[in-house]
């Protein structure tokens, strides 16, 4: 693993020792904040528990850690002689940096930034687990490879990337570039999720505030699936500040997570 960026490594050979307890293990990256890859890390983790499946979910976004807030999770967490324990939420054992430092800004740069997810991964005592969902912090810096080339030593089998985007020019802009470094590093692009696609209409119908096409584009252009495509829809809001369960809050919700689940474990082999 000397080719990885970062953290040294001894560090990075436990980090995949840890990922190793995983039997699958899916990245979600997007390339640019702000299109929902949080919450759709967070939406398929709750699925696939209520699959009956064992779940864990590691936030390394350094500056934008989210996922604690849409489960409802709080710490301090728990360290011991074999690291950081997760913090159990929701049937999910969840891994997030708002955990350790709550509402304070992580001032960690250079180096340190390069470093941190990597070492986030080799300190988290994971128990055996079906599938661990990691959410990837925006862009394609070191940080992100040094994580993907931990993950890559397992193969093809039981690691893979999911990508988010919005429908967007933008997005859509920067997601290829995600998917062509995702490529360079010989990472399997298990599909493309579709966020903020539509707005359902309270009478019936729908309006696509970005036009027409979307990301289908993108995945004829990169050979990958479109395998959800989820709506802006005020009802996830309301379930989070709720403590509800966010991942069947609407039907259309509802349904674009079923589609995802299907898509992802049939991708995975499972």
């Amino acid at each position: 693993m000397s080719d990885s960026p970062g953290a040294p490594d001894f560090i990075r050979e436990e980090a995949a020792r840890r990922l190793s307890r995983a039997e699958n293990v899916i990245f979600v990256g997007a390339g640019k904040g702000g299109v929902g890859k949080s919450l759709i890390s967070a939406l398929l983790a709750l699925a696939l528990v209520d699959e009956g499946k064992r779940v864990g979910l590691m936030d390394v976004d350094v500056h934008g850690s989210a996922l604690s807030h849409i489960l409802g999770a709080s710490g301090p967490v728990v360290a011991g002689r074999k690291g950081i324990e997760p913090t159990l939420t929701r049937g999910i054992h969840l891994m997030s940096v708002s955990l350790l430092v709550g509402d304070s800004p992580l001032p960690a740069l250079g180096e340190v930034e390069r470093s941190l997810v990597v070492t986030m991964m080799a300190l988290t005592n994971w128990p055996s687990l079906d599938y661990l969902v990691v959410d990837l912090p925006p862009g394609t810096g070191d940080e992100i490879i040094s994580a993907l080339r931990v993950a890559r030593g397992r193969g093809e089998a039981g690691f893979g990337a999911l990508v988010v985007a919005t429908p967007s020019l933008v997005a859509r802009r920067v997601v290829r570039r995600l998917l062509s470094l995702l490529r360079d590093e010989r990472v399997r692009v298990l599909g493309l999720v579709e966020n903020m696609s539509y707005v359902p209409c309270p009478g019936g119908g729908v309006v696509k505030p970005f036009g027409e096409g979307g990301v289908d584009g993108l995945a004829e252009e990169f050979g990958i699936p479109v395998l959800a495509r989820f709506p802006m829809d005020p009802r996830v809001e309301e379930a989070i500040e709720a403590g509800g369960p966010v991942h069947r809050c609407s039907e259309e919700i509802s349904r674009a997570v079923d589609d995802l689940v299907r898509g992802v474990v049939s991708r995975m082999g499972g």
